[in-house]
């Protein structure tokens, strides 16, 4: 989606589009969140820290049991370590036990009214 073919070759074979995606393409078939969901995976992919080595071991070894933990885990570390997220416009957190999402958080035991959504 909006790609070079230079750019396209630098992306990993497992992650890249059998044919090039335009936007029109992409926007006329797929819902906003499975865009987000899928750049964070490829974000996820391609960088270099210690971290996402150890998250493209664990998906080559088939550590994951489907595709979609896979996208969550990836979208788990976009939480954590890009500089783009902003945890104060987050309204779609996982939930407390770690199986699934919610739209409203409630505090936590550990935040104060003060630190409540800071």
């Amino acid at each position: 989606m909006g790609l070079s073919a230079d750019q396209l070759e630098e992306v990993a074979p497992e992650l890249r589009p059998v044919r090039p995606i335009t936007t029109e393409d992409a926007a006329a078939s797929l819902k906003k969140m499975f865009m987000s969901v899928n750049r964070k995976l490829a974000w996820a992919w391609t960088a270099e820290d210690e971290w996402a080595v150890e998250f493209r071991r664990r998906v080559e070894s088939g550590d994951f049991s489907s595709m979609t933990t896979v996208k969550d885990e990836a979208q788990r570390l976009w939480r954590l370590h890009s500089p783009d997220y902003d945890p104060s416009r987050a309204t779609h957190v996982p939930s407390l036990d770690g199986r699934g999402h919610r739209t409203k958080r409630s505090r936590r035991s550990d935040e104060t009214e003060a630190t409540y959504r800071k």
